[in-house]
């Protein structure tokens, strides 16, 4: 099978930022509820929640799902329409999240459920995600005050 690629991005967090947005925005507050629900999807603001519950240093985990919203939007952004494209806030929030594999490598999911969540940009959705049969490579890297991550979008030709 044939792929060809649609868009590449990357994006790089300085995890001190991360640090420093959690002290001023504790995890038990209501402006770290305001601040995660404007780029985390249900899924990760679950996930996010287990972390937290186990006490774990939620720092990398949330400069991982910046850096992967990010990214998608840039490498969406290098290839679909402006007209057709949603809102920053519907993208990272309602149409994908970052996931990991069985092996515990990330990866981004397509929310089946955007369509319905957001129907202003359904179309989109179908002739974006659907039609096209997009696959997204993600890959992302940490070490000590930074995180970064790189995203390809392919699309099969047949």
């Amino acid at each position: 099978m044939i792929q060809r690629i649609l868009g590449i991005s990357t994006d790089i967090v300085f995890t001190p930022r991360i640090s420093h947005l959690l002290k001023r925005f504790p995890p038990n507050g209501s402006g770290f509820q305001r601040l995660t629900t404007k780029f985390m999807h249900q899924h990760e603001l679950d996930e996010l929640k287990t972390l937290i519950d186990q006490r774990r240093d939620p720092t990398t985990y949330i400069a991982g799902i910046w850096a992967t919203k990010e990214c998608v939007w840039k490498a969406l952004a290098s290839f679909v329409d402006p007209k057709l494209m949603p809102p920053a806030v519907n993208v990272y929030t309602r149409l994908c999240y970052k996931a990991k594999d069985p092996r515990g490598a990330p990866l981004l999911v397509f929310d089946a459920n955007f369509p319905i969540s957001s129907p202003l940009h359904s179309l989109f959705y179908k002739e974006v995600i659907c039609r096209r049969q997009i696959k997204v490579l993600l890959s992302i890297s940490h070490d000590k005050d930074y995180l970064v991550a790189f995203m390809t979008i392919l699309e099969n030709v047949n």
